[in-house]
């Protein structure tokens, strides 16, 4: 389990005490992010993902978001200009739609 402080990773000790620390608050308090960094004496705590894995990352200077599922650290990839995001296949046909009947053509109920 690793922890970064204002962008310094902390050794592998104090980050498994923090995570062990944190999970116990979360399992008391559920979603009370703001109230662990004030229990911890700083501004934010925020679980994140990166290359590695699972990291917690606390801030001295940076607000306290909402609760939200961990997000990746690294930037995103940006695309080029005019390209289309890619989307997964609808499973719907990209043809033509069918024709309409024309007018006065439909065929006649049995009386």
């Amino acid at each position: 389990m690793r922890a970064r402080r204002d962008g310094v990773d902390l050794d592998p000790a104090d980050a498994r005490e923090l995570w062990a620390h944190f999970s116990h608050w979360m399992d008391e308090h559920p979603g009370d992010l703001a109230g662990f960094a004030s229990a911890l004496g700083v501004k934010s705590v925020r679980p994140a993902l990166d290359p590695r894995g699972p990291v917690l990352v606390v801030s001295t200077t940076e607000a306290q978001a909402a609760y939200a599922n961990a997000r990746s650290l690294e930037t995103p990839k940006k695309r080029e200009k005019g390209s289309a995001p890619k989307s997964a296949p609808t499973g719907k046909s990209q043809g033509a739609r069918p024709a309409s009947p024309a007018k006065g053509r439909g065929s006649k109920q049995p009386e």
